[in-house]
């Protein structure tokens, strides 16, 4: 979308196929562009997790990289993962 304009958010299962068609019912371009830098969809507590871990240890160069290693933070992940095995297990989607 371009800078003026408001997009409506979507989540979820195919996210992306309803932003794509959001934007076609606008009469906007769409041009999808990949980065492996912010791939990662976070839609479940496991994806979160996943992010949790591949930053674990890093060097904490952004804003989520920083609130995610924030001691607090780090504990309610833990114990996110501890209780649950399959949110332990992360999707990464």
């Amino acid at each position: 979308f371009r800078a003026g304009q408001l997009a409506a958010f979507h989540y979820g299962p195919d996210s992306c196929a309803a932003h794509r068609a959001a934007a076609r019912q606008r009469g906007l371009h769409v041009r999808l562009v990949r980065r492996q830098s912010i791939a990662l969809d976070i839609d479940e507590p496991a994806d979160l997790i996943a992010l949790w871990r591949h930053l674990e240890g890093c060097a904490a160069s952004s804003h989520t990289a920083r609130f995610l290693n924030q001691p607090s933070i780090q504990r309610r992940l833990s114990l996110l993962a501890d209780d649950n095995p399959d949110v332990a297990q992360g999707t990464g989607t």
